[in-house]
């Protein structure tokens, strides 16, 4: 509701978009879940609005891309020696998952042929 307030207060006034009956959707892509609201704006002066759909949650946020990145160099690279990295050097570790996350995961754009 939160995001709600804000859109409505900042965003939807720069694009014409503040107006009595207007829909919009918020979504909310955090770490481990992703959730979704519709809302509708029913006054203008207060700002108030009504929720069209109830919150929509689902545990997909990009902590799971993480994941499934470090199944992926178990597999390239066995599962024992990404544990041996795991412990003998942790922090170099997570700038492997770090690098994933700035170069590759940040910048996908659902093309399937994406390297590595």
């Amino acid at each position: 509701e939160a995001a709600a307030i804000y859109c409505m207060e900042n965003e939807l006034p720069n694009y014409n978009l503040l107006s009595i009956g207007r829909t919009f959707i918020i979504i909310d892509c955090g770490g481990s879940t992703i959730d979704i609201t519709t809302h509708k704006i029913v006054g203008n002066n207060p700002l108030q609005l009504s929720e069209v759909t109830e919150l929509i949650r689902d545990f997909c946020g990009s902590t799971f891309i993480d994941d499934e990145f470090i199944k992926l160099l178990n597999e390239k690279f066995e599962t024992r020696a990404i544990d041996l990295l795991k412990k003998n050097h942790y922090i170099k570790f997570r700038y492997i998952v770090f690098e994933f996350c700035q170069r590759v995961k940040k910048s996908f754009a659902g093309d399937d042929n994406t390297k590595f």
